[in-house]
């Protein structure tokens, strides 16, 4: 686990059918978003914070 975020430059690209299920599952993300909003009147004020990663040291790991 630690390799893969500390060397996620060296991890190989997914394939195209896991991109594709990326794809769907944002573009249902959009969906659900709108019709919360719509229908329900409901207002998003956050989403998908970002996060850092950190060693014991305190250094950022996340913008290497």
């Amino acid at each position: 686990m630690i390799c893969t975020i500390l060397d996620w430059e060296k991890r190989s690209l997914h394939d195209v059918a896991l991109q594709a299920i990326f794809d769907v599952g944002n573009k249902e993300e959009g969906n659900v978003k709108n019709r919360l909003g719509y229908e329900l009147g409901i207002e998003f004020i956050e989403q998908q914070k970002p996060f850092e990663i950190r060693n014991r040291k305190n250094d950022n790991l996340t913008n290497r």
